[in-house]
């Protein structure tokens, strides 16, 4: 009997876990000064398509890299990761900007506005 419960309880988690939307992260609106740091650096690869870059907007692309958390985004923007190089080509990026750049592109398509 117990052992049967234990099943029970196991299936129904891999069937509800089965039914999980993707990772998110909650969109933000960027200050100005982050919507230029984004035209001058992210937009040279995050929007551009053809590019192995996650697009902006792309939750499809984003959805993998965002299970792995923001703060590790946030380390392999100022580390660099494959093709990304260290500080994705912004030198004056803070991990603050990163944070909102990442959680801006990270978002649907339809919450960018003008980007």
């Amino acid at each position: 009997m117990i052992q049967r419960l234990a099943l029970i309880l196991v299936f129904s988690s891999l069937i509800t876990a089965c039914g999980k939307a993707p990772a998110s992260l909650e969109p933000v609106s960027l200050t100005a000064a982050q919507t230029k740091l984004f035209e001058q650096s992210c937009k040279n690869c995050h929007a551009m398509p053809g590019n192995p870059a996650p697009q902006a907007g792309d939750m499809t692309a984003w959805a993998p890299r965002v299970e792995k958390g923001l703060d590790t985004l946030v380390k392999n923007a100022i580390t660099g990761i494959n093709q990304m190089p260290a500080g994705g080509m912004c030198l004056t990026c803070t991990p603050q900007d990163f944070e909102a750049l990442i959680r801006h592109m990270a978002a649907p398509a339809a919450t960018q506005q003008g980007n």
